[in-house]
């Protein structure tokens, strides 16, 4: 998710951002941070942890996947 993060940022070609991560968002802000430090100017974390087991990483990567393809089809639909 970070990645997908790191990307949205880079095609934007917005100036470093303020990232705000709650919960699992948190995490995500965190290795967005470490993986693309130049793209964040500050980081607010919230009720997070600093850690996933894999299994959980896993299963928010498709939790992620599903909720893309949900948006897609609300899109393409015109129902967004």
């Amino acid at each position: 998710m970070a990645q997908r993060a790191a990307r949205t940022l880079a095609a934007s070609a917005c100036p470093p951002a303020h990232v705000v991560g709650l919960s699992v968002g948190g995490m995500v802000a965190q290795s967005l941070a470490l993986q693309s430090p130049a793209s964040v100017r500050s980081l607010v974390l919230v009720g997070t942890s600093c850690h996933v087991s894999p299994a959980a990483s896993e299963a928010l990567e498709a939790r992620a996947r599903a909720v893309e393809t949900a948006l897609e089809r609300q899109l393409v639909s015109g129902r967004l």
